[in-house]
C-alpha cells in the first residue's frame, strides 16, 4: 500500500457527492440514498490503505522528516498540499506524525482532506475550464477501469451500491489517485484566478446539455439511467454514466462552464 493514499482519504466522498448533485439537478432530484452511501465508503476505503502505510512506517520508528519524504514522493497530491497549503500541510504533518496508531493516522488524514476540500469549495466557482474538464474525465477513466477489471457488475456495485473495488490493483488505485488530484488542481486554479466566480447553472444549461448528449448519441434512456440510479447493479449504467461524463467534459461555452462549476462545488462541498 502507497503512503500517499491515506492523504486521499476523504476527498473520494465528495467524488460521489458531485456526480449526485448535477446529475440531480439535470434530472430535477437532489441527491439519492444510493450516492450518499458511495460518499461515505469510497471515503473509508481510499482512507485504508494510507493508513496501513503509516502503521508500517510506526514500525520503524521514522521522524518526521523520514515521514514528510515519503509522503511527497509517492503523492502528487501531497506536494499539490504542501506547495499550496503550506500552513494546512504543517498541521497536519504535525499531527499525523505524533500518533501511533493507525486508526488514528487515518482519522486524521480523513479529516485533513475533507476540512480542506470544504473549506476550499467556494473556488470551484473561479476554476479554470481545463482544470474542470480534466475532473470530469478522470471521472469517467475510472468508471472505464473499474467496469474494465469487473465488468457491469463490479462497477455497478462500485458506483451504486459502495463496494470497494479492488485495492490491490495497481490500476484502480492510480486512478482513485488521478482523480483525487484532479479535484484539487481545479479547486487551487480557482484559488489563483482573479475572475469573477460563475453563477449557478440553469434549466437552459441543462436542456442544452440534453440536447448535445442525444445529438452525440446518447439515448433519453441512458440519460434516464443516469439521473435515477437504481438500488442495484444495471447493465449499462456505467456505459451511460462515461458517455454523461465525456459529454460533459466537451461541452465547451459558458452553459458548459457553468454545469461542470456545479459537479466540481458539489465534488467539494459535499
Amino acid at each position: 500500500m502507497d503512503i500517499g493514499q491515506i492523504v486521499i482519504a476523504a476527498i473520494g466522498g465528495g467524488l460521489g457527492a458531485g456526480i449526485g448533485a448535477g446529475i440531480g439537478a439535470f434530472v430535477g432530484q437532489r441527491f439519492s440514498e444510493n450516492t450518499r452511501r458511495i460518499v461515505l465508503v469510497i471515503c473509508a476505503v481510499l482512507g485504508f490503505s494510507l493508513g496501513e502505510l503509516v502503521a508500517d512506517q510506526f514500525k520503524n520508528r521514522p521522524s518526521r522528516a523520514d515521514i514528510e519524504t515519503e509522503l511527497l514522493e509517492k503523492s502528487e497530491l501531497n506536494r499539490l498540499f504542501k506547495t499550496h497549503y503550506p500552513d494546512d500541510w504543517d498541521q497536519y504533518l504535525q499531527s499525523v506524525t505524533s500518533v501511533r496508531s493507525t486508526a488514528k493516522a487515518r482519522e486524521l488524514s480523513q479529516n485533513f482532506t475533507m476540512t480542506l476540500r470544504r473549506r476550499e469549495a467556494d473556488n470551484a466557482r473561479k476554476a479554470t475550464p481545463d482544470a474542470m474538464t480534466t475532473y470530469l474525465n478522470a471521472y469517467a477513466d475510472l468508471m472505464v477501469t473499474v467496469s474494465g477489471k469487473g465488468g457491469d457488475q463490479e462497477c455497478g456495485d462500485f458506483f451504486i451500491l459502495g463496494t470497494p473495488p479492488d485495492m490491490d490493483d495497481p490500476e484502480t488505485v492510480e486512478g482513485l489517485n488521478v482523480l483525487a488530484t484532479s479535484v484539487f488542481r481545479a479547486l487551487v486554479s480557482g484559488k489563483n484566478s482573479d475572475v469573477s466566480p460563475r453563477s449557478s447553472a440553469t434549466t437552459e444549461d441543462w436542456q442544452a446539455l440534453s440536447s448535445e448528449l442525444i445529438d452525440n448519441g446518447m439515448t433519453v434512456a441512458e440519460i434516464d439511467l443516469v439521473g435515477n440510479p437504481a438500488d442495484k447493479p444495471i447493465d449499462g449504467f456505467c456505459v451511460a454514466v462515461e458517455k454523461f461524463m465525456r459529454g460533459m467534459a466537451d461541452f465547451d461555452g459558458e452553459s458548459g462552464d457553468r454545469l461542470k462549476t456545479e459537479l466540481l462545488f458539489a465534488a467539494a462541498s459535499g
